[in-house]
């Protein structure tokens, strides 16, 4: 089996992070999303990657490379961005002569998939989908299902007929993959994989559903990014992260931090925050926010927001 990791797509409520970084690549404890993801595949035994890269993508490659550092060999196929996710998969088609798992490059997820993939193959599912329990329908793929089976996807419901949502993570057999150029609207955009699955539906495919009750957070938004921080952070003995190349001086670091290469923090108080590379945090009290690269905050107040890449601010707000 081989994995597939889709990263092309860009969502605007990341702004104004997303300018200059991919979602993927924002770091989570002071380590790319990217990279927790490779990992897990690995983990369970796939270690034939392709990535599918947009706008930025050659960040990408320059900080996995080969995939050699991390057990793996990664091959990047670059796409445009707003082609769609059935396109995106397309793209990578010469790589599949396998089975796939199928990834969204914004999702977090540290649970293991071996026992899915060994029921995928042994029962000869056409495809399995991860599914969890939400209360923000209006934000997911939601599935609706009849008798335990699943009979129909709907994206973003504005209408509450189900909590189960599709997480973005997916088991398909090669020729599924092979076949997204017969659908009907190949380039729908970046929520084609539902189209997909329907349309597996549609065949009578036999797909199955695997709930999870495991931690699964896709950063698509600020509040979900901080989240995602906070939950890798509180799994070790420490709450806080820093790099061993930044300086901190009079300051406070709460729990749930992560500090970057190379910042430096003096008389400061910062919580539950991500505080990326190269920045300057001097005088002030910062708290659930993110700090993008080369940024320098100073001053003598308080502040909670978010921060891209080369912001420069003074506080006064005491």
């Amino acid at each position: 089996m081989k994995g597939i990791i889709l990263c092309s797509g860009i969502k605007t409520k990341l702004d104004p992070l997303n300018y200059t970084c991919p979602e993927p690549m924002l770091p989570i404890a002071n380590i790319p999303l990217i990279e927790y993801t490779v990992k897990q595949l690995v983990d369970d035994g796939i270690k034939n990657i392709a990535i599918v890269v947009g706008e930025n993508g050659q960040q990408f490659v320059d900080y996995l490379r080969d995939g050699n550092r991390l057990n793996c060999k990664i091959k990047y196929y670059f796409h445009h961005k707003s082609a769609g996710t059935v396109n995106a998969l397309l793209r990578a088609k010469d790589f599949i002569d396998d089975d796939v798992v199928v990834i969204s490059g914004d999702n977090y997820f540290d649970f293991s998939i071996k026992n899915q993939i060994r029921e995928f193959r042994v029962k000869r599912y056409d495809g399995v989908v991860f599914t969890k329990e939400v209360e923000n329908i209006w934000e997911h793929t939601i599935g609706l299902y009849k008798d335990k089976r699943l009979v129909r996807v709907i994206d973003k419901p504005k209408i509450n007929e189900s909590n189960v949502a599709i997480m973005g993570i997916y088991l398909f057999k090669e020729e599924t993959i092979r076949g997204l150029s017969k659908l009907r609207h190949p380039d729908k955009g970046e929520n084609g994989i539902a189209e997909i699955i329907q349309n597996l539906i549609e065949k009578d495919a036999h797909i199955h559903s695997e709930m999870i009750t495991s931690e699964c957070i896709n950063i698509g938004k600020i509040k979900n990014l901080i989240q995602c921080n906070k939950y890798v952070l509180s799994k070790g003995t420490e709450k806080n992260i820093a790099d061993s190349s930044s300086k901190i001086s009079d300051s406070t670091i709460g729990e749930f931090v992560s500090i970057g290469k190379r910042t430096v923090i003096k008389n400061s108080k910062i919580v539950n925050s991500i505080i990326m590379d190269d920045c300057i945090i001097d005088g002030v009290e910062i708290s659930d926010s993110i700090v993008g690269n080369f940024s320098t905050i100073s001053g003598n107040g308080k502040i909670r927001g978010v921060f891209g890449h080369k912001s420069k601010l003074f506080i006064t707000n005491r």
